[in-house]
């Protein structure tokens, strides 16, 4: 809880980083301070929570003669006086959501300022349509080293690499177990599920978090996937480190999803979710 606090006000925030940005406000906060009825020594926060009680529900708000500060007209006015501050504040905020829905929605492009702010020290990598994770052979390796279902699809014989009653399972299972695989690192989880819609995600892109939809974020992830899965089967030196059964059953995969890739899309939206949800529950368990 103390790191959720605001030493000045003792405010108390949901998130650490809501009260990082409290604290480097311009306007800052002021230090809690109680304020002692003269009447009946009860304590408020502010003065005008004061001047309220003593105006309505103080014991003894019928002031003594002796007690030449209970003016019950200077109290009104200043009262009156606060009320209109409100309704300033307030006028000045609705116009100021207006102005920026209306630049919201002029953007070709919708960008949100969200609660995804790390607190982390590493930099997360900037999302790129073209190239949004990376994906490495030594990883290829590792998922057919350790995924069953994988080793099962390395060991299937002729047109069952292409029959489309059992292959696309296994094509699936690879992707979603690479994209997975390419977003161990922290540093690379630069997409997360946009809380306010369901079908949209967040990515991180160079100077601020963007708005894409989800079916269109999943077909960036498997194009490049399938990308580095076609340039390990082009080069030799990376071939190498692969046995010949996950080089053919790699080599097939990238096809088959080159040949229909909005079914491997619809395929894997369920699971990339699943995958998208576990990564915001992991990162909220170590805040």
């Amino acid at each position: 809880m103390a790191d959720r606090t605001c030493d000045l006000c003792k405010k108390v925030f949901e998130k650490p980083y809501l009260l990082k940005r409290h604290q480097a406000r311009k306007t800052q906060c002021q230090a809690l301070q109680k304020l002692n009825c003269p009447q009946c020594d009860k304590s408020f926060a502010s003065q005008s929570s004061l001047s309220h009680h003593r105006l309505k529900y103080c014991e003894h708000r019928t002031a003594p003669p002796e007690d030449p500060q209970f003016d019950l007209k200077a109290m009104a006015e200043q009262l009156n006086e606060l009320r209109s501050k409100v309704e300033d504040i307030s006028r000045q905020q609705t116009h100021g959501e207006t102005e920026l829905l209306a630049r919201i929605r002029t953007k070709t492009r919708s960008k949100v300022v969200t609660e995804f702010e790390t607190e982390e020290t590493f930099e997360i990598m900037p999302w790129d349509d073209k190239s949004p994770i990376v994906i490495t052979t030594k990883q290829m390796k590792e998922a057919f080293a350790e995924n069953p279902r994988l080793q099962a699809y390395a060991s299937l014989r002729g047109d069952e690499f292409t029959d489309p009653a059992i292959a696309p399972e296994y094509v699936s299972e690879l992707l979603v177990d690479l994209i997975r695989r390419g977003h161990h690192d922290p540093a690379a989880r630069n997409i997360r599920l946009n809380p306010s819609r369901s079908d949209q995600v967040v990515v991180k892109a160079d100077a601020d978090w963007e708005i894409r939809e989800l079916g269109a974020a999943v077909r960036s992830l498997l194009e490049a996937v399938a990308a580095a899965i076609k340039n390990t089967s082009l080069r030799e030196e990376e071939r190498k480190e692969l046995e010949h059964a996950v080089q053919h059953a790699l080599a097939v995969a990238g096809l088959l999803y080159q040949e229909t890739p909005e079914q491997y899309v619809q395929r894997v939206r369920k699971p990339i979710e699943a995958h998208l949800a576990n990564m915001a529950l992991m990162a909220g368990r170590k805040k």
